[in-house]
């Protein structure tokens, strides 16, 4: 598997440009408009996505239930984080702002530099076909959307030395506990158990066939630490971008 597929450019790249053309658009037309206003394009798409998870897990369950369906993917923090970051208000929404944040970064590069990691070609070419490959684009993209467009309404207030210590003990409490439903279950969460990424799968495999055990237990180590530092370099980079350039405007 690589990194990218012309189906996957196709699916995403235009996509992407028109999310940002939606941002840009929504960000010049309520500029002047209240936060209350503001936050309605977010509480509706995080309201569409609280849905199709619901309709995810009806259908499922409808078809005798796949485990792998269980909410405890990494992308699943966007059912509980966006709902929160689009909803809450004063201090709380301080703290959720962060890591919110973090995690649609890490998502959106991890869009930009190996999408075949997210979903395969065939997602987009059943889409209208199999409800689950429709889901599957159409949460991530949302997720997307989302990002955009509270980064052109500056929805978010970050802060170093609050947001990473909040970052790392979300990120890590999920990975503990995904990481024991991944064994438990034997349900490949967050790829703990194996790398949809073929290199790494290599690289794994063959520790395992050199050391046993102990190479599966430093595998998963590496997500471990990598899924935090990875979130504290999506914020950083991003962060850059929303600081130096959205925010200048908005003091300009």
């Amino acid at each position: 598997m690589g990194l990218w597929t012309w189906t996957h450019f196709w699916g995403i790249v235009p996509a992407f440009i028109v999310f940002v053309g939606i941002a840009v658009l929504l960000g010049f037309t309520l500029k002047n408009k209240s936060n209350t206003v503001k936050r309605i394009p977010l509480q509706v798409i995080a309201s569409v996505i609280i849905i199709l998870e619901i309709l995810k897990q009806v259908i499922s369950l409808s078809k005798g239930y796949d485990l792998y369906h269980l909410p405890f993917h990494y992308c699943s923090l966007f059912i509980y984080l966006l709902p929160l970051h689009a909803f809450a208000f004063g201090k709380f929404k301080k703290y959720i702002d962060g890591i919110t944040f973090a995690t649609c970064a890490s998502l959106f590069l991890f869009f930009l530099i190996i999408p075949t990691i997210l979903y395969p070609a065939s997602a987009f070419t059943t889409y209208f076909k199999e409800f689950f490959n429709f889901h599957t684009v159409t949460f991530h993209h949302l997720v997307v959307l989302y990002f955009f467009i509270a980064i052109a309404l500056k929805q978010f207030e970050l802060k170093v030395k609050r947001d990473f210590p909040i970052m790392a003990v979300v990120l890590s409490v999920y990975v503990i506990v995904a990481t024991v439903l991944s064994y438990i279950l034997k349900v490949n969460f967050q790829n703990l158990r194996q790398c949809n990424f073929g290199a790494l799968e290599n690289i794994r495999v063959a520790m395992n066939n050199a050391i046993g055990f102990f190479g599966q237990a430093i595998y998963i180590f590496v997500i471990f630490i990598g899924t935090t530092l990875f979130g504290y370099l999506s914020y950083f980079l991003i962060s850059l971008f929303y600081k130096h350039v959205i925010l200048r405007k908005k003091k300009n």
